[in-house]
This record gives C-alpha cells, structure tokens and sequence, in this order.
C-alpha cells in the first residue's frame, strides 16, 4: 500500500483523515498562499493554493499519496481570509451576521507524476449576531486561524442558522470529493472503516 502524507497543520483536518483507520504522516507545506493572489474566481484560487502546497512537498516525499486543500470564505464576491487580529475577525464576524456566504474547498491528491484535485462550494447562513455573542465567540474558540474568522463545529454551531452543501467542505476537508480522489491513485476509504 501507498505511503500518505497529509500536507496541513489545521487540526481540523487532521481530525477528519482519523475518522478512518487509514495511517498517515503529518508534514506542513512550505508554500506561500500570500504570492497567489485573487482574481476573482473562488475555485480557482483554492485549487491553486492547494496544488501548490501539494507540490511543495513532493520533493520531499517523493513517494507519497499527498493530500492537500485550501479553504475560502467568499461573501459578496470578496474573499474573508485568516484574520490579522481580533478587531479584524470582529469585523468580519459582524459582516457575516445574519447574511449568507459560500465556502469554497479545494482538495488535492498527488502521487508520483499524477494530480487529482476538485472543489466543493457550500452555502452557510448565519443567524443574527449580536457584538457581546461574537465576542464570546471570539474569546472561546479562537476563530483567528479561520478563513473568515470562524468554524462551523462545536459552539461555532450557535452562528449558523443552515447550510446548502457539505458541512466537512466547509469545516475544511469534504470526504466525498476526499475519496473520490483517492479513488484514482487507488485508495478507498470504505477500506478503512471499522466493521
């Protein structure tokens, strides 16, 4: 079997690749996602970003099934990044409330000379929020390493009112998109379910 390598530091991540019994190493990629910038088309951007991370460690691992992805937050055409402070997510936070924006994931297989990448789009509506709730928010879950200063597990469940899509797209790893991927360096992930 394959050697898989996981290029991401978001826990997150992470912590949906353990859902299955599939072994994986860990290695942060060594791209910079500021000298790409956005001109306008979401999937675009993220599929650049998440090829050029997986690039970035083919060198290195030269063997490896790398899995890759990158996330955006898009609200009126505009993409909400990782904040630079807490006044900054605060800000973005506020626009957010009680609007709805997509969240654009791409994610990436690489093995050997072979690249498979796709992106899945989900639309999240958030509920009205008031500036004491985000603060609380802020000062509980951290959304300052979020694209658009959030995430839509645990309390960041109070935020959202619906989604139209794939809640692990917009948590930051969609598994359908995920194995179909795979699929085509021949992993299955229904290989690595318990039962």
């Amino acid at each position: 079997m394959q050697k898989v390598l996981l290029g991401s530091r978001s826990p997150r991540r992470q912590e949906i690749l353990r859902y299955f019994h599939l072994p994986f190493e860990i290695e942060s990629p060594e791209f910079d996602e500021d000298s790409i910038s956005f001109k306008g088309n979401p999937a675009q951007y993220v599929i650049t970003i998440a090829e050029g991370k997986g690039k970035s460690l083919q060198t290195q691992y030269p063997d490896h099934v790398i899995i890759t992805a990158d996330t955006i937050v898009l609200y009126q055409d505009r993409p909400l990044l990782k904040p630079i402070d807490e006044k900054d997510a605060m800000e973005m936070l506020k626009n957010l409330s009680g609007q709805t924006h997509h969240v654009y994931t791409a994610v990436s297989v690489r093995y050997q000379d072979q690249v498979h990448t796709d992106v899945g789009k989900t639309a999240v509506a958030f509920n009205h929020l008031t500036d004491k709730q985000i603060e609380r928010y802020l000062q509980s879950a951290h959304g300052i390493d979020k694209a658009g200063s959030y995430g839509g597990q645990e309390i960041g469940s109070l935020l959202i009112d619906s989604i139209d899509g794939s809640f692990y797209n917009m948590i930051g790893l969609p598994v359908n998109i995920l194995n179909r991927l795979l699929n085509q360096v021949g992993i299955d992930l229904w290989d690595y379910v318990d039962g």
